[in-house]
């Protein structure tokens, strides 16, 4: 019997007032004597070797895996989107600008010109093209910020 089954033993005995009757095996004396034995015999380790099994990927690793290519690839496209939306952006910007100050040069008052109705007909077919190009970029403008706005499902 193990030395901590022999203690809880005892403690048990003793708890439960049964002290007077302990077995003799837990006595100090058996301690003290040797008990015979049965021979024990060496224990024998035979190393064992285990064949290393070949690696196979998990399937779920590699559909990760895909999936991840397939965000990256769609997240690159959209910052390429992005980056021609911007430009674009910017040009109409630029061309806004340009429209403001050719209709701040038309609306000054006109000097007196050898020519006033080719000057006249030069200022509408100006302002004509201004109109234009304006509603063209406003339906691009539109257009980008139907793109942009998130869809709802």
């Amino acid at each position: 019997m193990r030395p901590y089954k022999k203690i809880t033993l005892l403690i048990l005995f003793f708890l439960v007032g049964l002290g007077p009757w302990v077995p003799e095996s837990f006595s100090a004396e058996n301690k003290k004597r040797k008990l015979p034995s049965v021979p024990e015999k060496p224990i024998v380790i035979k190393p064992v070797t285990l064949p290393i099994p070949p690696h196979i990927p998990d399937p779920s690793i590699a559909e990760i895996q895909k999936q991840l290519q397939e965000i990256l690839k769609v997240h690159q496209s959209l910052e390429l989107q992005r980056d021609r939306e911007l430009e674009e952006i910017q040009k109409i910007m630029e061309q806004s600008r340009i429209h403001q100050q050719l209709l701040k040069d038309l609306a000054k008052p006109a000097q007196v010109k050898q020519q006033p109705v080719l000057e006249e007909a030069l200022r509408r077919e100006k302002i004509q093209i201004i109109e234009k190009e304006a509603l063209k970029n406003q339906s691009k403008i539109e257009e980008l910020k139907k793109k942009s706005s998130p869809k709802k499902k």
